[in-house]
């Protein structure tokens, strides 16, 4: 039972249609929700030429030239038109100069808000204009963020609320009809399923997810996978063998035991082409709950109420491999890798000043039980290197510091690579997330060195995103291009309260780039 509240409703994306249409006369017949994005000069023009739109018998540009206050700027939104069912709006878009994809997931949020407001279920009609990008990639945006943002999370509510999408039809002239590829809204579907999965993973109570049940997920992704993924979860005493002394250490206090999982995706044609495949992993942190061991979590921001979000680089993870087990990219052979543990307090918890020893051989100084996240991932990234993989990119909501540094919209992107960071910004791009590349300043791992031991798990306090993946990088082996995404800002939405399901688009993006066709 537990299982399917956290696993079910994200399949229920299947359900939606999907419809791409030619602007014809008959064209928003069935349209309940008719959304006209407009940017602020496609509305000047409108206006000032006495153009007009025609939805049903109403002239909605008199309308706005004569008693509206809408601008066209991003964020805005007007109604002009509602009659039984049938509604028209009008959605902000900014400056057409501006629109970007980050832009495109604001449009989908005002359409995803106003569905909401819907009693029955209905159909979307967006209305794309003359000035509407000559590019899927928008399509594609606009699809996957309204199929996310109209999710409505009631597992835990005694009244359930039925979805309010029924289906999306874009209508366009012609030309633009035939430019959109089906395979753009199979991809925008899939990392919706993902994106899905993730936010219900990290909104659920740590008394849900436990270690055991993100291993049941991932046995199901698996399962449901067509044979695309294996999974080896493997148990403490096969950690044990392996060496993994700091992921370990972390999971010593609780009563729960740790589940490091390792999911294996491989391409059906992957077997006749083994030179070409292009073999990755991806890794994300799995703390299910994080009370900060000794180093408690106390006072009133110290979160700990949120703390079941600690596990939001898992969620992406496991998010990923679902999209990535939908669309079944070629010639890519990926690794999902998850060392899952709670950080608790008990007689038999790790204390501060305790001397651990990681799988590669490394000691550290524990000289702080609230910079656990980090212990976990260097096993994971010793494990994940001796995959054979050529890339990895470590995701974990790891550092208030990254939160402090680029607020709660913005991951922090860390790498010594030129080549995978322009990769991965590509693919943040691609996705509408918003990432930000941040300094790997080598001087500031004097901060880390230790008397008694190889390293610290923490500093002195400053900069400490950047000491914190430093000390990750420790643990990547040579010739190995690696990456960390500091999500701890915005894996949550602290207005709405709740997961965002951050990161999962990026990272399919990420991992579809060598795959032709497949990347927005």
């Amino acid at each position: 039972t537990s299982a399917r509240l956290v696993y079910e409703n994200s399949s229920r994306v299947k359900d939606i249609d999907i419809d791409m249409l030619g602007m014809k006369e008959n064209s928003l017949d069935g349209i309940d929700l008719c959304c006209i994005p407009m940017t602020v000069e496609a509305l000047e023009k409108l206006i000032s030429e006495d153009n007009n739109v025609v939805v049903g018998d109403q002239q909605h540009g008199q309308f706005l030239k004569t008693e509206s206050n809408f601008k066209g700027k991003l964020g805005e939104w007007k109604c002009t038109w509602k009659c039984g069912k049938q509604s028209v709006v009008f959605i902000g878009c900014g400056s057409q100069e501006a629109f970007d994809e980050y832009a495109a997931t604001l449009v989908a949020r005002n359409i995803a808000a106003r569905l909401q407001e819907e009693k029955e279920t209905v159909t979307v009609g967006i209305l794309c204009g003359d000035w509407w990008p000559h590019s899927s990639s928008f399509v594609g945006i606009l699809t996957e963020s309204i199929l996310k943002q109209s999710h409505v999370d009631c597992r835990f509510k005694r009244e359930k609320q039925p979805s309010k999408l029924n289906c999306i039809s874009f209508i366009f002239d012609q030309e633009k009809q035939r430019e959109l590829d089906s395979r753009v809204v199979k991809k925008s579907k899939a990392i919706a399923e993902g994106s899905i999965l993730c936010r219900e993973l990290v909104s659920a109570p740590a008394n849900i997810v436990t270690p055991a049940m993100l291993a049941r997920i991932a046995t199901s992704v698996a399962d449901e996978s067509d044979g695309s993924i294996e999974t080896n979860i493997l148990e403490k005493s096969e950690c044990e063998a392996l060496g993994m002394g700091a992921y370990l250490s972390v999971s010593k206090a609780s009563a729960l035991p740790p589940k490091f999982i390792h999911m294996i995706y491989k391409s059906k044609s992957n077997k006749y082409n083994q030179e070409s495949v292009r073999k990755v992993a991806v890794i994300g942190k799995g703390v299910t709950f994080d009370s900060g061991g000794y180093n408690i979590k106390s006072g009133p921001f110290s979160l700990i109420e949120l703390m079941k979000f600690d596990m939001g680089g898992a969620a992406s993870v496991l998010g990923c491999a679902k999209a990535v087990s939908l669309l079944k990219p070629k010639d890519v052979e990926v690794h999902f890798v998850v060392a899952a543990c709670e950080n608790m307090i008990s007689g038999t918890g790790l204390h501060p000043g305790d001397i651990v020893q990681a799988s590669n051989g490394t000691t550290i100084e524990v000289n702080n039980t609230d910079a656990e996240g980090r212990l976990t991932l260097a096993d994971a990234l010793v494990y994940a290197g001796d995959q054979g993989v050529t890339e990895i990119v470590d995701v974990a909501t790891l550092t208030g510091a990254c939160i402090v540094a680029l607020g709660d919209d913005i991951g922090g992107l860390f790498t010594p690579s030129d080549r995978l960071a322009g990769a991965i910004e590509d693919a943040s791009r691609s996705s509408g997330e918003l990432i930000h590349r941040m300094p790997l300043h080598k001087n500031y791992m004097e901060q880390m060195k230790s008397n008694v031991a190889d390293l610290k798990n923490a500093g002195k306090g400053a900069a400490g995103s950047i000491t914190a993946a430093l000390f990750l990088n420790e643990f990547v082996k040579d010739g190995i291009e690696w990456a960390h995404l500091d999500i701890a800002g915005p894996v949550w939405n602290a207005k709405k309260e709740e997961a965002t399901g951050f990161g999962v688009s990026t990272l399919v993006e990420w991992i579809l780039q060598a795959h032709d066709g497949q990347s927005k």
